[in-house]
């Protein structure tokens, strides 16, 4: 770092030899500050494509590509301004691109078209948790396709949680599925195909995803976007299996899920049954452009939701204005 100017300096090894940082392949070049950051520190450089990296840094990031010069074997150049992190353990290769926690607490998943984020169904939760980004870690898990966000109880201001997000559902389904784990996670590792963690306690654990855990499900566009015409929910059905007696909380949202009013929220208490139960929730008046409801699991009893049905009807058949 040199103070006058605020440019860092970044260097490459020969490729193939960590140890050699000064024969042809090797490398090094000034990389000069974002316009809004005075410093833009470097965080963390992250494979995007088989030639293609991304260099984070805290309020921009910058695509790396191979120039096939040996003097000169790395370009640098600016991509994304305003978008960059604090938390450089959070970066992580994913297929087809990389996930990563933003300097605004939101999750993006990124790829050689551009960031999209992926956290609004937890967003208020992830603004409330943390509180040093510093200290937030995140990697993938290749055999259940879930990439992990460890937010550690290391710093003051932050409150240990855990958050599966089911990479491979987004693929496949495009829907957005979270799980909020009861781990305490303050390090993250791979160990050949496992998933292992550090907790609290400082012992080394391997992480197992069949532990009961709480989480979110969040319902599609309930009303298909529909802006011409005035929906509300009026009830909510669900069938289920229970393992043992329980409660489940579900939710409201007029506007995508980007928030969850306490009016429209109900504890549901749900019995032991092998079989089917059915349970209905009903008092959603609640009319808006892009309805969702969330159901919020608990994290002691393992419940599956066999099937759920939304009932719609319009406002003006309700008598609602």
């Amino acid at each position: 770092l040199q103070v006058d100017e605020d440019p860092q300096k970044i260097g490459w090894c020969v490729n193939g030899d960590p140890t050699d940082w000064v024969n042809d392949g090797s490398g090094s070049t000034i990389l000069r500050s974002h316009s809004v950051d005075p410093i833009d520190e470097l965080m963390a450089l992250v494979v995007l494509t088989s030639n293609v990296a991304a260099l984070f840094r805290r309020r921009s990031i910058m695509r790396v590509l191979q120039t096939g010069v040996a003097t000169n074997a790395l370009g640098f150049h600016r991509w994304l301004e305003n978008l960059g992190t604090e938390s450089p353990f959070s970066p992580f290769e994913v297929p087809g691109g990389i996930m990563f926690l933003g300097h605004d607490k939101q999750v993006y998943y990124l790829t050689e078209q551009g960031p999209t984020p992926v956290s609004q169904f937890i967003q208020e939760e992830l603004e409330s948790s943390i509180g040093d980004l510093g200290v937030v870690e995140g990697t993938y898990d290749a055999t259940t396709q879930n990439y992990i966000l460890a937010v550690p109880g290391l710093a003051g201001s932050n409150t240990a949680i855990t958050w599966l997000f089911d990479f491979g559902r987004m693929i496949a389904e495009q829907v957005l599925v979270w799980q909020r784990r009861t781990e305490v996670m303050n390090r993250l590792a791979i160990a050949g195909s496992k998933v292992t963690f550090a907790g609290a306690d400082g012992i080394v654990r391997q992480f197992d995803t069949a532990n009961p855990c709480g989480g979110y499900w969040v319902s599609p566009m309930l009303n298909r976007g529909n802006r011409e015409a005035d929906y509300s929910i009026v009830q909510v059905i669900l069938r289920y299996q229970a393992e043992a007696a329980t409660t489940l909380v579900v939710e409201a949202s007029n506007d995508g899920g980007v928030t969850w009013t306490a009016g429209n929220k109900a504890t549901l208490t749900l019995a032991a049954t092998t079989k089917e139960g059915r349970r209905a929730v009903q008092g959603f008046q609640l009319g808006g452009p892009d309805l969702r409801f969330r159901i919020t699991f608990p994290t002691d009893e393992i419940v599956t939701i066999l099937s759920w049905r939304a009932d719609l009807a319009e406002r003006g058949d309700l008598g609602a204005e």
